[in-house]
């Protein structure tokens, strides 16, 4: 019997939704529309999958664009000599230069936090990336808010870029929106929801405070640094996971009929 096949450029060739592009010449109108839109609904899905494997390797990157300048601090403080060339480079982000601040290690006189850095900036980009693939993934939870904080990313990136110092503080916001919106989304732990918020909170709070001396801000401060990164990684972690090929019982973000439409 003759048959139709359909073989989508964006599928692999060794999908397991092979089967499903084969329709017989005698199905109803009915069935070729509902191949049809199977065929869509699968290529969209290996879309959003190959979406989220990118996010999940970039929340993964931040993580130890993170983890780098907390040791480099770290290090700076007990080999003071190697506060120097270009090793440097990876102590500079502006949220080590805030908790410095509040450690009194260096003088908000000097203006520190003003400039274009250049790793602020990779890190901006980098996460307002990040936040795209968590707005898809989210999108079934909410469709609004976690919207709202990738917008949020994106505002970021062009306010350091205008005023060279404000800005930066907004992504403290959108990982709270992001982490408000996982509590009704069975996926992401609730580690990772409060994670994410006390990070937010403290991250947030001490860069509101910048020029205030106090051991309190500081030790919070710190505190909501490490779970910053923590954050990213087990972030990138549940990304790989909804990102794998095998149904994850746990991660069940595919597109279902109803949100594709056949033209």
């Amino acid at each position: 019997m003759p048959v139709i096949r359909y073989k989508p450029a964006s599928l692999p060739p060794n999908s397991a939704y092979r089967h499903l592009f084969v329709v017989h010449l005698n199905d109803d109108t009915a069935n070729i529309k509902k191949t049809e839109k199977e065929i869509n609904i699968m290529t969209e899905n290996f879309k959003l999958k190959n979406l989220y494997k990118v996010s999940s390797v970039i929340a993964f990157t931040l993580g130890i664009m993170f983890i780098i300048p907390a040791i480099g601090f770290i290090i700076s403080i007990i080999w003071p000599d190697l506060n120097s060339g270009w090793y440097s480079l990876f102590q500079t982000n502006w949220l080590i230069v805030i908790f410095k601040l509040h450690s009194g290690l260096i003088n908000i006189q000097d203006n520190p936090l003003h400039g274009l850095n250049i790793l602020d900036l990779i890190l901006l980009s980098l996460f307002s990336i990040m936040s795209f693939g968590l707005n898809n993934a989210l999108r079934k939870v909410n469709k609004i808010w976690p919207l709202i904080a990738f917008a949020l990313s994106v505002i970021t990136i062009i306010l350091f870029i205008v005023t060279q110092v404000a800005g930066r503080s907004t992504v403290m916001l959108s990982v709270m929106i992001f982490s408000f919106v996982m509590l009704r989304d069975k996926t992401f732990s609730k580690v990772t929801v409060f994670t994410g918020i006390i990070a937010g909170v403290f991250l947030f709070v001490g860069d509101l405070t910048v020029g205030i001396n106090s051991n309190i801000i500081t030790i919070l401060f710190g505190i909501g640094y490490v779970l910053f990164t923590i954050w990213f990684l087990m972030i990138a972690q549940k990304l790989l996971l909804c990102g794998n090929y095998k149904k994850d019982k746990e991660c069940d973000y595919s597109l279902s009929e109803t949100e594709i439409k056949i033209n």
